[in-house]
């Protein structure tokens, strides 16, 4: 089964905050309910894990994750993840994420995946699609979380604004 996911999502936090996050691999997938980073084999090339729950079925693929392209100037990042469960499924992900700044201050997140599940998660078609929509979804909220409390932004945002306040 195959499915193309393409979602804009709002953050409040500026767009060099957010590119901190979105840029750096390991610290991405911290934002991600159930993903991790378990090796980082070079700059382009991690082995991770990902748990994804669809109604009373939980799955728990095992991959690789390769990082195909960094464009800072674009702010934009494309990357393959493959993977399989226990269970006999398979998955794969080519994920592109550019973020856009907006005349407010804030950064939209523009998200477009292109999904391929084999397997016994396959049988769940649009209700795994929607699930891990949410996932992705919630990965939005968690980034927006991680940029209110990521120790860089203390240093790019909150900083400059705090001597910006006592001039």
């Amino acid at each position: 089964m195959q499915v193309t996911l393409d979602k804009s999502y709002p953050i409040k936090a500026p767009l060099d905050a957010c590119w901190g996050v979105l840029s750096d691999i390991t610290e991405l997938a911290t934002c991600m309910p159930g993903a991790a980073i378990t090796e980082k084999i070079d700059d382009k090339n991690y082995k991770g894990s990902v748990k994804v729950k669809v109604g009373p079925a939980v799955a728990a693929f095992a991959g690789d994750i390769e990082v195909i392209s960094v464009d800072a100037a674009m702010r934009s990042l494309v990357m393959m993840g493959k993977g399989a469960d226990k269970g006999g499924s398979t998955a794969s992900m080519q994920l592109t994420a550019t973020l856009q700044a907006e005349p407010d201050g804030t950064t939209s997140l523009l998200g477009k995946a292109e999904v391929i599940v084999n397997g016994k998660f396959a049988q769940f078609g649009g209700r795994m699609m929607t699930s891990v929509s949410d996932m992705i979804l919630e990965s939005k909220q968690s980034l927006q979380h991680r940029l209110v409390y990521h120790p860089l932004l203390t240093r790019i945002v909150l900083l400059p604004l705090i001597k910006q306040s006592r001039n």
